[in-house]
């Protein structure tokens, strides 16, 4: 079992050094306010959102109306009961105009298309590539190669599902703070 978790650990990280930056991009509405309202509300849920801001926070330049967050997150995925946890490094940029704002969250390491394509080829030659670099000894624990790639796309399928839902709630977060709270009315 922990030659399995050590197996898939070595091909999740495979991926993360080579991979590059995925972006996920939402342009909301915020009628009625201005931009200073939506600067004070996007500012305000980084401050409830992050444990400290004060260390995320590489830029709040009210003018220019631009928020930049550059902070961590991990992915847990399973294969055969035994977990792989992955840590990304992500930056959250907001930028904020009269009635309007826009979220664009960079997950860097993470080479597959975050809204929603298809796993890229890439992954199929790296796990082939991993696989006929192992010894006969490990290829006997984790099975035929075919199984192997299979459970290696699934696992980056599940990874980019997960970080999907993790920008989509950061969006989330922020539209409820900014659209959907009434801070004059408690």
């Amino acid at each position: 079992m922990k030659k399995i978790l050590l197996i898939f650990g070595m091909i999740v990280f495979t991926f993360s050094m080579n991979a590059q930056s995925s972006e996920m991009e939402f342009v909301n509405q915020a009628e009625g306010q201005t931009k200073s309202e939506i600067f004070s509300k996007v500012s305000k849920w980084i401050a409830l959102t992050y444990n400290s801001a004060n260390d995320v926070v590489q830029l709040s330049d009210i003018e220019g109306g631009n928020i930049v967050v550059k902070a961590k997150t991990s992915t847990t995925v399973y294969s055969k009961g035994v977990p792989a946890t992955s840590d990304y490094d992500y930056s959250l940029s907001v930028s904020v105009r009269e009635g309007k704002y826009k979220v664009l969250i960079t997950i860097s390491k993470f080479p597959h298309d975050l809204n929603g394509g298809d796993v890229d080829d890439d992954i199929i030659n790296k796990t082939s590539d991993i696989y006929d670099r192992f010894p006969k000894k490990v290829k006997k624990v984790i099975g035929e190669k075919d199984e192997f790639v299979k459970t290696a796309i699934s696992m980056a399928k599940d990874m980019q599902s997960q970080l999907r839902g993790f920008c989509e709630s950061i969006n989330l977060g922020l539209y409820n703070s900014i659209v959907k709270s009434d801070s004059d009315d408690w």
